[in-house]
């Protein structure tokens, strides 16, 4: 057995959010949906391929968050083909590190479940004001 190296708890979320990247050098929105969010980063399933080291704006809005759709700076650490949809929609899981630590984030991750109907009904985020 491996030992846990990660200094943050992982929280399995599922939902979805918009990710603001340049591929080739055009600027391009990726849809995608988180897989696991901590207070240091998010794994998340995409359909377009954003390369490592590159920098992206990540909006996620989560359940009972008071301040709505959040906006997170990073970059891509790794990307890798997704083996449970590799013709799908969403082929490809993106790790991403925040630029900083996202602490107020902890608690209401503790308190987020992702029951089925919840993230079914759930929408794309719209960019904060």
């Amino acid at each position: 057995m491996t030992e846990e190296r990660r200094d943050h708890l992982r929280h399995v979320v599922w939902f979805p959010m918009q990710v603001e990247t340049t591929i080739d050098g055009s600027e391009h929105t990726i849809l995608g949906f988180s897989r696991d969010l901590s207070v240091r980063g998010v794994q998340f399933v995409a359909g377009a391929r954003p390369e490592p080291s590159t920098p992206v704006t990540i909006t996620i809005t989560l359940p009972d968050d008071p301040e709505g759709a959040r906006s997170f700076k990073g970059r891509v650490l790794r990307v890798v083909d997704n083996e449970e949809d590799p013709d799908g929609t969403w082929r490809y899981r993106v790790a991403v590190e925040f630029e900083e630590t996202q602490g107020d984030l902890a608690s209401l991750l503790e308190s987020t479940r992702t029951p089925p109907q919840l993230a079914r009904d759930s929408e794309f985020p719209s960019k904060p004001a």
